[in-house]
């Protein structure tokens, strides 16, 4: 029994490794393409770092960080066995679907996350909570994705995030945006908050600045007592506000009317050539074509020694 499971352990680490020495193959031969001039509907790799507006930033509800996307995987225990705890795999939670990348050719490429296989490492943040102990705005993630019914007395959280300026190498189908959400929109609870705190300091940085203009008081000090008054500067900070929220619109909405194309996985694959998942790796391309190539071989010596380990055991009982 022991022998046939070496067998097929080993035959699924030597297939997986002509899988991965595919993929490497074709990071190899496709040549790096520039965001703005992308094929559409065509296998495309791009290189660049990650981008969002100030605006759009979000915060990262176990680390605290503020970041361009971040994604919760969610495990609950289950039982325990002489090596300790035993989780098992609940759900993946992104805060949003996309992160956006810009190669300075003047657009942004949107990468689809949700359909995204992740080469290397990423920092994560855990932290582990019963239904009781867990902060309000955890649980209200957890509800507002209708994950509180789940029967969890006690769940781990392992926490993802992307940080602008990050360099990544993406590969993947390109398709185009227009099913991309435009403009300053509520979203989920935490980007909102976020969004509302910058806008916030945008607009008392800017009261400030208008408070050292004689020219911005005479406008607001109404009843020209030479000072202003606590309703005119409620009238000041409305005005500012306005302007402040009209900017920040017109800002996203530029941003997102700069999205060239969708990275995602192949839709609708008929061939082997096709992905079933978008590549994304953070790292540059050439060290990211070294790393397969070494991953690609040492898959291959394993599936190697574990499949003559199984044969040389089952052997002497084939032939005694």
């Amino acid at each position: 029994m022991f022998s046939y499971l070496l067998i097929s352990i080993g035959l699924f680490a030597f297939f997986n490794g002509f899988r991965v020495i595919r993929l490497w193959r074709r990071v190899k031969d496709i040549p790096t393409s520039k965001i703005k001039s992308a094929a559409m509907g065509q296998l495309v790799e791009v290189c660049g770092k990650v981008c969002r507006d100030d605006y759009d930033l979000t915060v990262a509800p176990v680390s605290g960080k503020k970041c361009a996307v971040y994604w919760w995987r969610i495990e609950q225990l289950i039982g325990y066995d002489k090596h300790g705890e035993v989780w098992d795999y609940v759900h993946t939670l992104y805060s949003s679907r996309y992160f956006f990348l810009e190669d300075g050719s003047g657009a942004n490429a949107a990468i689809d996350l949700k359909h995204a296989n992740i080469h290397g490492d990423q920092p994560t943040d855990e932290c582990t909570h019963t239904v009781k102990s867990a902060p309000d705005r955890i649980m209200k993630i957890l509800k507002d994705n209708n994950l509180d019914k789940f029967k969890m007395d006690k769940f781990m959280i392992v926490e993802s995030c992307i940080l602008t300026n990050t360099e990544v190498y993406a590969l993947g189908s390109t398709y185009p945006t227009s099913k991309l959400k435009k403009g300053l929109t509520k979203g989920d609870d935490i980007t909102y908050q976020v969004r509302k705190k910058t806008l916030v300091q945008k607009i008392v940085k800017r009261m400030n600045f208008l408070n050292n203009f004689k020219a911005s008081k005479q406008k607001y000090d109404l009843n020209g007592d030479g000072r202003l008054d606590r309703s005119e500067v409620k009238k000041m900070y409305r005005d500012v506000g306005r302007q402040v929220y009209k900017e920040s619109k017109k800002t996203i909405k530029s941003f997102y009317d700069n999205n060239a194309i969708v990275l995602s996985k192949t839709r609708n694959r008929t061939s082997i050539a096709d992905l079933p998942k978008v590549h994304v790796a953070f790292t540059d391309e050439a060290t990211f074509t070294v790393s397969l190539f070494e991953s690609s071989i040492n898959v291959l010596i394993i599936g190697i020694v574990l499949s003559t380990g199984g044969l040389a055991w089952l052997l002497p009982y084939l032939f005694p």
